[in-house]
């Protein structure tokens, strides 16, 4: 527990009473200095680890683009020798020797001897006309444009 303190003084003497002591205190204010030179390290630092980082990601992203063209290469490379091997299949495959292996095994064909060949007579000594032809013989009995119709089917006939 706190007692309050009580004054025995005398108040009623007439004592001229002493004015109290103003006492001034200087107020002093706190003045920071700026510390300009500090604040520019620290700006300074905090821009060259930002370009640090920039440059430490750009070389990453060369570097797994130049990976990306590495395996690429190599794809085309197997794509490649993929590719000169279906020629080389494309190439046996069709190879006379072997459609002739194959025409004679699959199909059943032969090659033909030369010491049996036979020669079949004509039925016919005329030569065979074509119907172009013989038709140009019956318009020379007619008129003559007649004749110059069919003059123009021999000749479309002997283009043909």
């Amino acid at each position: 527990m706190v007692q309050a303190a009580y004054s025995y003084r005398n108040t009623s003497l007439a004592m001229p009473l002493e004015e109290p002591e103003i006492i001034r205190r200087q107020v002093r204010k706190v003045h920071r200095k700026k510390n300009i030179r500090g604040r520019m390290v620290v700006k300074t630092g905090l821009f060259f680890f930002c370009y640090g980082l920039l440059l430490v990601f750009l070389c990453t992203a060369g570097a797994g683009l130049n990976y990306q063209v590495i395996s690429m290469e190599k794809d085309i490379e197997n794509l490649q020798s993929s590719n000169a091997r279906l020629e080389y299949e494309i190439a046996q495959g069709t190879s006379l020797d072997q459609i002739e292996k194959l025409a004679e095994t699959d199909l059943g064909m032969h090659k033909p001897d030369l010491a049996l060949s036979m020669v079949a007579p004509a039925a016919s000594s005329e030569p065979i006309k074509s119907p172009v032809q013989a038709q140009a013989q019956q318009a020379s009995s007619q008129g003559t444009l007649e004749k110059i119709y069919s003059a123009l089917l021999t000749m479309a006939d002997k283009t043909i």
